[in-house]
């Protein structure tokens, strides 16, 4: 190609066809939404059972994956099939039916799940499937859902190994990577305590030894460095405080508060039978009292559940700003009397005879230091 233009020219007529089909892919998606929603008008059509205060829904839709819920009578299923051959028809763009799945309770009869894979073709497989990321799945959490997660963040903190980092930079990287990934997770389904924990423990093994397996020892346990550092912590979110914090948009009545302005029986009709409003423009509508404004806000949220500790002005002292983290965190550990000498060792159990002593002296802080560490050290 000897005329630059002519490169230019054809990189302007890729990004014009990328373009249009975006456009083209997103009318076509708008156009099966409408289709799908307009089959709640259908006497016919018998939707996925929903309780009666929720939102009719028969499927979400992101980018190209589509999740569709349904009942498994027949005249539905067909009502369906015969949305989604039409789509293929105007749009030219047709199901892989082989990456589709139908997704039963395991409890189905057989019968009923033929007649499901014979109107759909399409063949069924057993829960949980992922969706953006998330186990998508109905029984008892297990461990095993979340293995995606723990991988990910495994292979992180392995990618990490061999570099020498810092304890300041290790700190750094946990606030604003480790404790980052599973979030979205964390906002979408609510995990159990044992992956909380499983992943405490890899962050723990990463910030004390900086690798998985190491052999370092825990100078303090995680729930002590999972508060802010006007409380004694060097800053850690506690991923328990924040998975409370996610789910706590879904509200409920103040009882205490119904109950005192309104009769007993009226006041226990409303708390068994009217559910908080989800429309903004319904009279009655939720609003956070954490915030001036009303709106619900993690962070907000997050403060208002948190593990608290009673302020110490010490912590000011040593958290301060611009000096390096291993000074501060050093001083953090000093006053928490958290440093191998032989007073530590003896209050854990251990009662060496001569290690660490030093002219028949044992180490150990002096009352000063404890008294006053910022001035001693």
């Amino acid at each position: 190609m000897d005329n630059p233009m002519d490169f230019l020219n054809q990189q302007e007529e890729s990004r014009k066809v990328i373009r249009y089909h975006l456009l083209y892919s997103s009318i076509s998606a708008e156009a099966l939404s409408r289709a799908l929603n307009s089959l709640h008008q259908n006497l016919y059509f018998c939707g996925f059972g929903l309780p009666k205060w929720s939102p009719k829904i028969n499927h979400l839709s992101y980018a190209y994956d589509t999740i569709i819920f349904s009942s498994s009578d027949a005249t539905s299923l067909k009502l369906i099939v015969e949305v989604l051959r039409a789509n293929e028809t105007a749009s030219g763009q047709l199901i892989n039916k082989a990456k589709s799945a139908v997704y039963l309770h395991h409890l189905t009869n057989v019968d009923i799940t033929d007649k499901v894979q014979r109107i759909t073709g399409i063949n069924r497989q057993e829960f949980p499937f992922r969706y953006l990321g998330c186990p998508i799945f109905y029984a008892r959490r297990k461990m095993e859902y979340y293995h995606d997660l723990m991988k990910k963040v495994l292979d992180k903190i392995q990618s990490w190994q061999g570099k020498l980092l810092l304890i300041g930079g290790r700190v750094v990287l946990i606030n604003h990577v480790l404790q980052r990934m599973p979030i979205h997770l964390l906002s979408a389904v609510n995990p159990p305590a044992s992956v909380i924990n499983k992943l405490y423990k890899m962050i723990a093994q990463f910030f004390w030894s900086n690798s998985i397996g190491g052999k370092a020892r825990h100078w303090a346990s995680w729930d002590s460095l999972c508060l802010p550092k006007e409380e004694g912590g060097p800053g850690f979110r506690s991923l328990h405080d924040m998975s409370r914090a996610l789910f706590l948009l879904e509200g409920t009545w103040n009882e205490t508060r119904l109950m005192q302005i309104l009769p007993h029986d009226i006041a226990s009709h409303i708390i068994a039978n009217i559910k908080r409003s989800a429309l903004s423009d319904e009279l009655d509508k939720p609003f956070w009292m954490m915030e001036p404004k009303g709106y619900f806000t993690v962070k907000s949220a997050w403060d208002y559940v948190r593990r608290r500790r009673d302020q110490n002005a010490v912590f000011t002292n040593i958290w301060v700003k611009g000096l390096p983290f291993k000074i501060a965190f050093f001083m953090w550990k000093v006053w928490k009397r958290r440093i191998p000498l032989d007073d530590f060792f003896k209050w854990l159990g251990y009662y060496p005879q001569d290690v660490g002593a030093v002219e028949n002296q044992p180490r150990k802080l002096c009352h000063k230091c404890f008294s006053n560490p910022l001035q001693h050290i």
